[in-house]
């Protein structure tokens, strides 16, 4: 998700761009190498999960008081040593913003270049309204993660379990696709008008459709 949001926000510099040969060369191993990362980034952990007996006798060990709602002959023990891939993923989200906003940086002085240039000044402002836009689109389900992510570092630091907590944190996890789409529609005019045209058709065709039915014959089977 992060090297997506990192390639979106790339893209709008390279039509601010133009003809860069410089930077066209240049992206092309950039892309790679984010590829590369995006991929074997959980490698490492994969190829050292430990042996689940040993790991759950350490975890019954460290944290002696587990509830009895939880089965722990269930738990799968990916990692038992935590650290290394909480900095390593704090340094990668840390890398990842680094880079999202220095190209919505570049970008909106590239917007200000523009002007009485190759763009008038009503195209200028069109280009950083959408800007704007979709930083605040991107920005809102990151911040939605951000919560969730540091209450699983942290629970992972101390070795805090709380069920409830857990169950929580997935749930606003996984609905950061749904924040994303209601963003989108509240953010951009022309899918906000699209779903009000939608719902008003919908809401119109109601009732017709209920009118419609009109009374069953009396010789129907059931």
């Amino acid at each position: 998700m992060l090297v997506a949001v990192i390639i979106v926000f790339e893209n709008r510099l390279l039509i601010m761009i133009g003809p860069n040969k410089y930077w066209r060369w240049f992206r092309v191993p950039w892309f790679i190498i984010h590829f590369i990362i995006a991929s074997l980034f959980f490698l490492p952990n994969y190829l050292m999960i430990p042996d689940q007996e040993m790991a759950k006798e350490h975890f019954r060990k460290i944290a002696p008081c587990i509830p009895l709602y939880v089965n722990a002959d269930l738990v799968f023990v990916a990692v038992i040593e935590t650290r290394f891939l909480l900095r390593a993923c704090g340094l990668l989200i840390l890398g990842g913003f680094i880079e999202i906003w220095s190209f919505a940086y570049l970008t909106d002085r590239m917007l200000g270049k523009q002007i009485n240039r190759t763009m008038s000044a009503r195209t200028v402002q069109l280009h950083r309204k959408f800007q704007k836009a979709f930083i605040i689109q991107l920005l809102i389900p990151i911040l939605i993660i951000i919560g969730p992510a540091i209450y699983i570092g942290i629970s992972c630091f101390v070795f805090y379990h709380n069920q409830a907590f857990n169950n929580i944190t997935l749930i606003v996890v996984a609905s950061h696709g749904f924040f994303s789409t209601i963003v989108m529609i509240c953010i951009h005019a022309p899918y906000r008008e699209f779903t009000i045209v939608l719902f008003s058709v919908i809401v119109r065709m109601r009732p017709e459709n209920t009118s419609s039915i009109g009374a069953l014959p009396s010789n129907m089977i059931t």
